[in-house]
């Protein structure tokens, strides 16, 4: 099972970057969208959000078989761990509960100020359960529709699950929605890429851990290069040479599913995506 995201999922600031939980809302603007995820115990992780990437996965195999796609997902302990490429032990086991919760417990909220303004709240998840060695879950209606809807999901490298950084991570995300495979890649502009990224404002150090990201190149498939252009500085991505000459993921999940292919970027709408609570 080839793992997949919607691209809504990936447009955004919606996951926490570091582990230790997260208690204060946090509040990214976009152009003309507000996002605020707030949670009242500690907010969803960018590694928690692997296990969003379990469900879409799934939900998108099952399509592809012809199977009608189930509104609860069950899957033991040991198979999710598996999947996510990560060691089947007492400590991963533990935190799974931890997880769900956080999951289900973050509400993210999208406030357009264009004419007319509109505003969406809504949670990642709508119930889970653990028994025994069995976690079942069901994520939320929207969520659900845009896994299945046609073009709305891109293929993630395997390798994005052995990335160790939340900035890391959140950087190929950003480098798959809008670079994907064009050779030319994608730029942005560092103070854009900030807000972009959600990475907390009192955090001086962006462009210094940017620029050690450079020179580790860690995200799998793309190429990170700086380049100055007059008084600012842009982070390019561009799809690494040995991505067109190996068999892909993305080749593999666009011969299985049409849907899933590349297409022009475009920018976080509420108006293009149901959204709801």
């Amino acid at each position: 099972m080839t793992p997949c995201l919607p691209r809504l999922l990936m447009s955004g600031p919606f996951f926490a970057l570091a582990k230790r939980p997260c208690v204060t809302p946090a509040v990214f603007t976009l152009g003309d969208l507000t996002i605020r995820v707030a949670s009242e115990r500690a907010a969803a992780t960018v590694w928690d959000a692997d296990l969003l990437i379990w469900a879409v996965s799934t939900l998108k195999a099952k399509r592809y078989r012809n199977d009608l796609p189930p509104g609860r997902l069950r899957e033991t302990r040991h198979a999710l761990l598996a999947f996510l490429g990560r060691t089947a032990s007492g400590g991963q086991y533990e935190r799974l509960p931890a997880a769900l919760d956080r999951l289900a417990t973050t509400r993210v909220t999208l406030v357009t100020r264009s004419m007319p303004a509109r505003a969406v709240s809504f949670t990642w998840l709508s119930e889970w359960s653990q028994r025994g060695g069995v976690i079942e879950l069901r994520i939320a209606d929207w969520l659900r529709d845009v896994a299945l809807a046609p073009r709305a999901v891109l293929a993630l490298d395997p390798r994005y699950f052995a990335l160790k950084g939340g900035l890391e991570r959140r950087l190929y995300l950003l480098a798959r929605r809008h670079g994907g495979r064009q050779p030319a890649g994608w730029s942005f502009d560092l103070a854009h890429l900030r807000r972009k990224s959600g990475v907390a404002a009192e955090d001086r150090d962006f462009p210094g851990a940017i620029a050690r990201l450079v020179r580790r190149q860690p995200l799998p498939g793309y190429r990170l290069t700086l380049e100055r252009r007059g008084d600012h500085t842009r982070l390019h991505f561009r799809p690494a040479a040995a991505a067109s000459s190996t068999d892909s993921v993305d080749n593999s999940v666009d011969n299985l599913w049409a849907e899933c292919g590349e297409a022009r970027p475009t920018r976080l709408s509420t108006t293009k995506t149901r959204l709801s609570p």
